[in-house]
């Protein structure tokens, strides 16, 4: 990936180095098993708006709940793009709420709860964050369609596509989608040691 700006500075990930290999990734489908409060949300933006406005790729990004999709935009969001004089003279607002512009790619940021909300719109990169709550929250289990496929069918008819999911899981192979062996055992596996300073 080309290195993004932030205050016309690249990003530096001291500390953080672990985020450099999901970061980079172009693979189709990038699952992160994470602990809480480890830097993958911001990680996962800053994907995001790569692929916005260098593949110009329309994308969206999925909550459990429409609560945490707004505090997203208003509390993270919003926040990385008042600080930053790069993403600020790209990111437009369209009037919609969870619904921005990056040149002619579109960025939407919605809760998990609202089938027509996630009904056609066209996108070519979906992030689910907090997946294993996506199932939950929207208390779809059991349902013939769930926020999480609903979501991945607005992939289906772009010739290009691209996943991140991001969860802490719930209890490891226990009721956690992210835990399943196909996820576990994707073409993009890659596990990073706890050392304790």
């Amino acid at each position: 990936m080309e290195s993004i700006l932030i205050r016309e500075r690249p990003i530096v990930w001291w500390g953080y180095e672990y985020l450099c290999e999901p970061l980079n990734s172009m693979e189709n489908r990038v699952v992160l098993q994470k602990a809480a409060q480890v830097g993958a949300t911001v990680m996962a933006m800053m994907r995001v708006m790569w692929f916005l406005e260098h593949r110009q790729k329309s994308a969206m990004y999925l909550f459990p709940t429409h609560r945490t999709a707004d505090r997203f935009r208003r509390g993270r969001f919003s926040v990385m793009v008042q600080r930053s004089p790069a993403f600020q003279s790209i990111v437009k607002a369209t009037g919609a709420p969870g619904h921005l512009r990056v040149g002619a790619a579109q960025f939407y940021c919605h809760g998990a709860r609202s089938r027509t909300e996630l009904m056609s719109v066209p996108v070519s990169y979906l992030t689910l964050d907090e997946r294993d709550e996506l199932y939950k929250a929207a208390g779809l289990e059991g349902t013939p369609w769930s926020a999480v496929d609903l979501a991945r069918q607005r992939l289906a008819g772009q010739p290009d596509s691209w996943e991140l999911s991001l969860s802490t899981p719930t209890i490891p192979g226990y009721a956690s989608p992210l835990s399943s062996p196909r996820v576990i055992n994707g073409p993009f596996t890659s596990f990073v040691r706890c050392v304790i300073a």
